[in-house]
């Protein structure tokens, strides 16, 4: 233990103006575990938060690159938001609209994901029953209780382009629940084969279950989710290539040549430190922001988790030197979602 010691405590933000140092005292002041601070500053009072709500991720975008539009050359601009992923719907948006913009993350791990390599397994399938390297990379992610020794013994009697679905109901001709499931996985991939890549997606995760296999993983639904949005507006799945080419060469782009008057796309843990005259924030779901677990955890009186994500919302606010802007979707996909709780708080 030392003698005579004091506590100084760091409480004038050099940054932001008095409206949303007073905001983001009163949103924080809601944690128990923190050490007591005022935070003060001697700037000016400033604008008030504005709050959109968008109908969906479509409009979201669009108010997005709104705001961003609305910029002058001097200003400096971030768009922040909780999980990874909503960068890239951001980061594609800014390419077509030719915003330049510099993002942090690493994406490539998207581009790599398992997701969308069965995808197009999947795509490849559908195009020819015969693919046996294809079916092999996702018969069991379908929904069908089809076992490595079943493919092991189909791969012995297959004839070279044959059609893998015709040689299933033979092989499986006297085990009706096979049989059921075979028959709705052909059928699916035919679908698929008459239509745009969006709506590949949705006969993917309605009609051949993929997403009951991926809810094993949170990270993978959002990669699936991602992927949607990324498909919309494609005819063809090679358009649907060329659209997720351009995204990717836009990221290395970006990275690679950071411009003065670049928008910063930033996760709001890869924020902290840094300041901006304008901060978007996006995606202010909930159960995404706060996260579905923080709030589950809540529910049974632990605050720790919930009051990180209190904390991480708090540097997102508090890194703009004048404006905020907080954004909602209400709609994901044909799915209603709610506004975090944090935008009225």
């Amino acid at each position: 233990h030392y003698n005579n010691v004091k506590i100084l405590k760091l409480e004038n933000n050099y940054r932001s103006t008095q409206t949303l140092v007073n905001l983001s005292n009163k949103f924080i002041k809601q944690n128990i575990n923190r050490h007591e601070k005022n935070m003060c500053t001697d700037n000016g009072e400033g604008a008030e938060p504005e709050v959109f709500l968008a109908k969906n991720l479509e409009e979201q975008l669009q108010k997005t690159v709104q705001l961003i539009g609305d910029t002058k050359d001097s200003i400096k601009a971030a768009v922040l938001f909780r999980n990874n992923l909503s960068g890239l719907p951001v980061a594609l948006k800014f390419i077509e609209n030719s915003i330049p913009f510099y993002i942090r993350e690493n994406y490539m791990g998207f581009f790599k994901h398992f997701v969308i390599n069965d995808v197009f397994s999947i795509f490849n399938l559908a195009a020819d029953p015969s693919d046996m390297e294809s079916f092999v990379k996702v018969y069991y992610k379908l929904g069908a209780p089809i076992s490595r020794a079943d493919i092991d013994n189909l791969k012995d009697h297959m004839e070279v382009k044959k059609d893998i679905f015709s040689e299933l109901f033979r092989m499986f001709r006297h085990k009706k629940h096979l049989l059921d499931h075979i028959g709705r996985i052909r059928k699916a991939l035919k679908r698929i084969s008459r239509t745009n890549p969006y709506n590949a997606l949705n006969i993917i995760e309605n009609d051949l279950y993929y997403t009951t296999y991926l809810k094993k993983s949170m990270g993978a639904l959002n990669v699936f989710s991602t992927l949607k949005y990324l498909a919309s507006g494609t005819n063809t799945q090679s358009d649907f290539k060329a659209k997720l080419r351009m995204l990717k060469n836009g990221i290395d782009k970006s990275l690679k040549s950071q411009r003065q008057d670049s928008v910063f796309l930033l996760t709001l843990h890869g924020s902290k430190g840094l300041e901006f005259d304008r901060v978007i924030i996006i995606d202010l779901i909930e159960g995404e922001f706060p996260c579905e677990s923080s709030l589950e955890d809540l529910i049974t009186g632990n605050r720790k988790t919930y009051e990180e994500e209190v904390r991480l919302f708090y540097v997102g606010v508090t890194r703009s030197r004048k404006e905020l802007y907080l954004l909602a979707p209400q709609k994901s996909g044909e799915q209603d979602i709610s506004p975090s709780r944090f935008i009225n708080q």
